[in-house]
């Protein structure tokens, strides 16, 4: 089995990926800031509401789509440990 590589750490509490492990994720940190400062300036929020949005959430959806396939599976994935991390969740059939 191949030894991956992963860019993103899991979150060690909750969902999600927290800061990069290697050098790549911090450039698509760097890159997604960037993009996300340059959004105002590109569509104003003002005269322009839609086009900024959709320039936002192209750049967070890409982050997260980048997150996910170049980061470690997040934590909570799994049904055990989301029933560990959130011991109040119960499933479907009331257990």
């Amino acid at each position: 089995m191949k030894d991956k590589h992963y860019w993103f750490v899991a979150r060690s509490h909750g969902w999600g990926w927290g800061l990069p492990c290697a050098w790549q994720g911090w450039v698509v940190y760097a890159i997604a800031f960037a993009l996300l400062v340059a959004c105002p300036f590109v569509f104003s929020p003002f005269k322009e509401p839609v086009a900024f949005q959709v320039c936002t959430w192209t750049v967070v959806v890409a982050l997260v789509l980048i997150c996910w396939k170049k980061g470690e599976p997040p934590a909570g994935a799994d049904q055990g440990d989301l029933q560990q991390t959130y011991p109040y969740i119960s499933n479907a059939n009331g257990s």
